[in-house]
């Protein structure tokens, strides 16, 4: 496998790659500005990594590994590099991590996001009964429900610190959701 994982840890040109990814695949409600994205590339639990295929940039991963699990948060390819199998590829490189991995998705209720609950039970993951709307990343935008997937068992307990960990860390790391 020539795949791997390179961590962003300040900003230089990686980042301005990496994050300029980050904006273009995802809704400006569900990404940070970029100084909350600076500020939380210091929180040693918060990965922002380059996905490198044969050391061609490929996509973008960011996650928060805790003890007990892997929070991915953002995940995306690009564009012209979609359909080889190079998503699962970077899902497998995190389950050698040998932890729970837990996403979110949007309610599976359209072919898009039917396709992307899909490809995530490709790669082993399971829809979990909790479901959820949190804060949206900037103010002024409109909270989302939310889905949950994980690798294997999420138990209320498990889920409760994840999703108070999703409000306090992962959505609003300057101020306490």
């Amino acid at each position: 496998m020539y795949m791997k994982l390179k961590r962003i840890i300040e900003k230089n040109e990686n980042f301005k790659i990496g994050y300029s990814l980050y904006l273009e695949n995802f809704p400006m409600d569900q990404t940070r500005n970029e100084e909350t994205q600076l500020f939380i590339l210091k929180d040693k639990t918060y990965h922002f990594d380059m996905i490198l295929n044969k050391n061609e940039f490929s996509g973008i991963i960011t996650y928060w590994e805790y003890d007990e699990y892997i929070y991915i948060e953002h995940f995306a390819i690009c564009s012209d590099k979609r359909g080889k199998g190079l998503g699962s590829q970077v899902l497998s490189l995190l389950k050698q991590k040998n932890k729970l991995l837990i996403l979110e998705i949007e309610p599976p209720i359209c072919n898009y996001t039917k396709s992307r609950q899909a490809f995530y039970e490709r790669s082993g993951f399971v829809l979990q009964q909790y479901k959820h709307t949190p804060p949206a990343y900037r103010k002024g935008y409109a909270n989302q429900v939310l889905v949950i997937m994980s690798t294997g068992e999420l138990t209320d307990k498990l889920y409760q610190t994840y999703f108070k960990r999703v409000c306090e860390n992962t959505l609003n790391p300057l101020k306490s959701c």
